[in-house]
């Protein structure tokens, strides 16, 4: 997409030049900016502060959803020469081009998805295949997390998570290689397993048994859909059975594996008390501060047959009986 003739000509016979105002941040205040769009394009694109080109960022995000925008914010993405916090603040300005109005036809999450693909990923006879993780870059890193993360929040004209999201997340999940990579992956993998939970959640209510049942098509949908996420919480147990054992950092992956399933209106409390109560002196001893924030998550809309006082109880006694200190 490119700007139209006539914006183009009145682009070339304007001449400006930016002043910064309140450049030390000393003032105490909101300033809004009634600059043309194409302005806020070329300060962008030309003006070297970062204050400068976040600000961009922030109008241009306000902008209704177009091919022409989009494609503005995936260069901006794309660039590295831009302040990795630009780069991140552009992947979640393109959730809001991932729209159906104006003719935009989706284009946010074709330049995301493609953005992922070129940076992330390999072609190979048609497919892409998920290159190893290689964490070396951290900017890099964070701009990964953030494309995810921002894919993860595309919705469609009703509300619903697209079903090509919920398999772009999954497929990230499932095929994730950390085996050549010399950090670990834990903070990545619970992006992921975060990031498919709330795509997940937001999906159409399940019709009436009776409705099921009137309807053999309707049937056969709705089946297909509960085993797609039988499938994603399968994958996202995989992940939180792996971690036994491993490094406290991987706390993270158990926190949000039971909240995937607290999201979908399982029952992971008790899950979380057999958990624990399973324990084995190999495996690592959660500690009271470990599982309060799990328990925080988890409360609201479980079914409580399962006291918390009986939970933190049980750690705290684990926890002192391998003399550990509690919290």
């Amino acid at each position: 997409m490119e700007w139209s003739q006539e914006d183009e000509t009145r682009m070339n016979s304007e001449s400006y030049e930016w002043i910064r105002l309140d450049a030390d941040f000393e003032w105490i205040s909101t300033i809004r900016l009634g600059m043309a769009g194409h302005m806020f394009v070329s300060q962008l694109q030309q003006d070297r502060d970062v204050a400068a080109q976040l600000v961009s960022i922030q109008h241009i995000s306000e902008y209704a959803a177009s091919g022409l925008i989009s494609s503005i914010l995936l260069r901006t993405m794309m660039d590295s020469r831009y302040f990795h916090g630009i780069r991140t603040a552009a992947a979640h300005a393109l959730v809001r081009h991932a729209s159906t109005q104006n003719d935009a036809d989706m284009v946010g999450l074709f330049h995301l998805r493609k953005a992922f693909e070129e940076l992330y990923c390999n072609s190979e006879g048609g497919s892409v295949i998920t290159r190893p993780n290689n964490f070396s870059d951290q900017l890099s890193y964070l701009l990964q997390c953030a494309i995810i993360e921002a894919i993860s929040r595309v919705r469609d004209d009703q509300g619903y998570t697209p079903q090509d999201v919920k398999e772009f997340l999954l497929d990230k999940l499932k095929f994730n290689d950390n085996s050549q990579n010399d950090y670990s992956d834990a903070y990545y993998v619970s992006t992921l397993i975060k990031a498919l939970s709330h795509a997940l959640v937001d999906r159409p209510p399940v019709p009436p048994e009776d409705d099921l049942k009137e309807n053999r098509n309707l049937e056969l949908h709705w089946a297909n859909v509960m085993a797609f996420e039988k499938s994603c919480l399968d994958e996202i147990d995989r992940y939180r059975r792996m971690d036994n054992g491993q490094a406290r950092t991987r706390i993270c992956i158990r926190e949000q594996s039971f909240n995937a399933r607290r999201g979908l209106r399982e029952q992971p409390l008790g899950m979380l008390h057999r958990y624990i109560t399973c324990s084995t002196p190999d495996q690592e001893i959660l500690t009271c501060s470990d599982v309060l924030p799990m328990i925080s998550l988890l409360l609201l809309g479980s079914s409580r047959t399962i006291s918390c006082c009986d939970i933190l109880f049980t750690v705290w006694s684990q926890t002192h009986h391998h003399g550990s200190v509690t919290d």
